[in-house]
């Protein structure tokens, strides 16, 4: 899911789609992948609703993906150290 820093508990719609994903956490048996930028900043995890949607996961800082060689490009996750290319095996990217 991306650009889950635009998620604004304050809202109704904000409110729901948390809930939503804290059911899905919950009851789907699947890795889910969060993408935002700066989530700390934004207030995402404060107050009770944000701290229930932060105990269900576990933050990976990551850095901008490399696009300056052929196997970035194939591949943007090989760059990515905590996934090591596993999200797309066989991976193109590493022989």
């Amino acid at each position: 899911m991306d650009e889950i820093h635009n998620l604004n508990h304050h809202t109704r719609a904000g409110a729901d789609a948390s809930d939503h994903l804290k059911y899905l956490a919950e009851n789907v048996a699947a890795t889910f992948v969060y993408a935002g930028i700066d989530t700390a900043r934004t207030g995402l995890f404060n107050d009770v609703r944000g701290r229930q949607l932060a105990g269900r996961f576990v933050p990976i800082h990551t850095q901008p993906f490399g696009y300056s060689t052929t196997a970035d490009r194939v591949c943007p996750f090989a760059s990515a150290a905590v996934m090591s290319c596993s999200v797309c095996r066989p991976c193109p990217a590493r022989p």
